[in-house]
């Protein structure tokens, strides 16, 4: 709104100057009806609607299954799947050949861009692995109370929106972003080793080792993912930005179903069994333990009132949890590691005060290493950009 009010103003200012005398509207220009197609070609209308569909069709049945064996049979998944993989064909041939594409595929052969892409998508998914099933095992396996549980999990959130502030405050002084998006996926993956390390125990050590790993993670949350925005951003255009801060947005969300629907598999496949193993060596009723272990896993937080820390029981559960919640921050760190591949790889250009970098959509393969010098002062200096 505000935004909204600046621009009437100034609009009404510049009309009472007389400098609107001569202008006219797209709609005084061109009429209604070919206003209406002029904005249906260079919207590309028909590519929203195909990569809406693309996105849609794929997310929403990955979010819907949750990893669950028996959903992802079921004809309202496999259908929406089915039809979203094959119309990403679609949306590619009719990006390529329309008059207005929404996505600049030129731009995708950009080591500067499609490594962001990744970083994006690759974030998200690690995060979600560790990030799922944290409140159930915090109360389960650490044995927390809701309020600290609550607090704990919210960590992630308030560290990483106060480390990128300061990263922002920094970075307009360094005016570089690489070294930023390197140290944070690094701490990213430290912070996955704590959190295997730490995965469950109702110590003072298991308690102060989660809260420190969750901390980690946040300032590394706060370090590379604004950073690799950015630095996307950068390597574009003034007119393309908008379309590949969209992209990079959606890629993002694309991880966070990917980390959905593969912490949910090894949750729904794994806990079971290892719940069911435990307790039938805790329990010498077979039947009684096939019932605690559906129990535990039905309903954990009824559970552990009626089973406190020091009961063979929950100590059957803890490990049970504690297993569980190791595979999925292990399959988290193994996705960090390439996470640190794709942010090596990201570009790593010297920020100026112009619109556009003038090396934006301009690197060449052959001659990344070489820097070259802008002769344009800004302020009282000379930028001198970097191909890497």
């Amino acid at each position: 709104m505000p935004l909204l009010i600046t621009l009437l103003l100034a609009g009404r200012r510049a009309d009472r100057a007389g400098k609107l005398a001569s202008f006219k509207t797209p709609f005084q220009a061109l009429g209604f009806k070919q206003l209406a197609v002029e904005l249906f070609w260079q919207l590309d209308i028909i590519g929203i609607i195909l990569i809406i569909a693309v996105f849609s069709l794929i997310l929403v049945p990955l979010t819907l299954a949750g990893g669950v064996k028996e959903t992802w049979k079921t004809a309202h998944i496999i259908a929406p799947l089915v039809v979203g993989v094959l119309t990403i064909p679609v949306f590619i041939l009719w990006e390529k050949n329309c008059k207005h594409p929404m996505v600049p595929f030129r731009l995708l052969k950009d080591r500067g861009v499609w490594s962001a892409l990744m970083v994006a998508i690759l974030l998200n998914t690690a995060w979600y692995l560790q990030g799922d099933y944290l409140y159930t095992v915090l109360q389960v396996a650490f044995d927390e109370s809701v309020k600290s549980a609550t607090r704990i999990i919210s960590l992630y959130s308030f560290v990483s929106v106060i480390t990128g502030l300061i990263t922002g405050i920094v970075v307009r002084f360094v005016r570089y972003l690489k070294p930023f998006i390197i140290a944070g996926t690094a701490l990213f993956t430290v912070a996955f080793g704590l959190l295997i390390h730490y995965r469950g125990g109702t110590g003072g050590a298991n308690h102060s080792g989660i809260i420190g790993a969750q901390i980690l993670l946040g300032i590394a949350g706060g370090l590379f993912p604004y950073t690799t925005q950015a630095s996307i951003q950068a390597a574009t255009k003034h007119e393309h930005v908008a379309v590949i801060t969209s992209l990079f947005l959606a890629n993002y969300y694309v991880g966070g179903a990917f980390g959905n629907a593969i912490s949910g598999a090894i949750w729904t496949q794994v806990l079971p069994s290892k719940l069911s193993s435990k307790l039938a060596l805790a329990v010498s009723n077979s039947t009684r333990s096939v019932e605690l272990a559906g129990d535990a896993y039905a309903n954990p937080f009824a559970f552990i009132l009626e089973y406190p820390v020091g009961t063979v029981e929950r100590a059957a559960v803890i490990e049970s949890y504690q297993e569980t919640q190791r595979l999925l921050c292990i399959t988290g760190i193994c996705l960090s590691v390439p996470l640190i591949v794709f942010g090596l790889l990201t570009r790593n250009p010297k920020l100026g005060r112009e619109q556009s970098l003038e090396d934006a959509e301009k690197f060449d393969t052959s001659s990344e290493s070489v820097a070259t010098e802008d002769a344009r002062p800004v302020g009282d200096e000379k930028v001198v950009r970097e191909g890497l």
